[in-house]
């Protein structure tokens, strides 16, 4: 294990593209497993729980 800026910075990048995929995932699933007329209702209260729950963490 390093513990050099350079291991930091490739831990920090890597964890970002994870996060992403996950995000990215969760965002499609949910879209895919809801009916047309709820799809922006369902994704706008998602947005509205991530947003507020983002200055808890």
């Amino acid at each position: 294990m390093g513990s050099t800026l350079v291991h930091f910075w490739e831990a920090l990048v890597l964890l970002g593209v994870g996060w992403n995929f996950l995000f990215i995932g969760g965002s499609t699933l949910l879209a895919t497993l809801n009916i047309e007329a709820e799809r922006g209702k369902v994704q706008g209260v998602n947005d509205l729980v991530l947003r507020s729950a983002k200055p808890l963490t």
